[in-house]
This record gives C-alpha cells, sequence and structure tokens, in this order.
C-alpha cells in the first residue's frame, strides 16, 4: 500500500521518507504520460526520456498524507515535464 512505497526499502518513494517513525507517512508516485517515443525514433537509437524534448517528457506525480496513523495533511505534486514520479 502508500505506507511502503514510502517506507519500504524497495519503496518509489523511500528515499522521500520522514525517517522519524512517530511521523511516519505514506505516499504514492505516478507518471502521466505526455507523448510516446516512436517506432521511428526508436530505429534512430532514442530510447529514454531524457534523450527527448524537454516539453515531450512525462510528468512526475506524487501523492502522500501524513501522519499515517492519523491523517491530518494531504499533499499532491506535480512536476510537469519532470519524468518519473519516483525521480
Amino acid at each position: 500500500g502508500m505506507f511502503e512505497v514510502s517506507n519500504h526499502e524497495r519503496g518509489t518513494a523511500y528515499s522521500s521518507r520522514i525517517a522519524d517513525p512517530t511521523r511516519a507517512m505514506a505516499g504514492k508516485t505516478g507518471t502521466s504520460q505526455v507523448f510516446s517515443i516512436t517506432a521511428e525514433e526508436r530505429a534512430t537509437g532514442l530510447r529514454t526520456q531524457e534523450e527527448l524534448p524537454w516539453n515531450r517528457r512525462d510528468h512526475a506525480l506524487y501523492v502522500a498524507f501524513a501522519p499515517f496513523d492519523a491523517p491530518r495533511y494531504a499533499v499532491t505534486v506535480v512536476v510537469e515535464h519532470g519524468g518519473g514520479g519516483s525521480t
């Protein structure tokens, strides 16, 4: 669940966690695709989002709430053309 995304060492938002266990939050990363890399682009060697022009890169998303055991705050972050949410 959202707790593991932020607090388990294999979670995509682990590096953004609050390390103090008494202030644990829960969150979820996401990606909103802007453009696909076309077959023609792949044929020319284009493979990653970082190789695309800035305005064609995916949007990065993150939503969270805290404290985990008694939610009081909610946060949503959108980074336009920021790549994947876990970055």
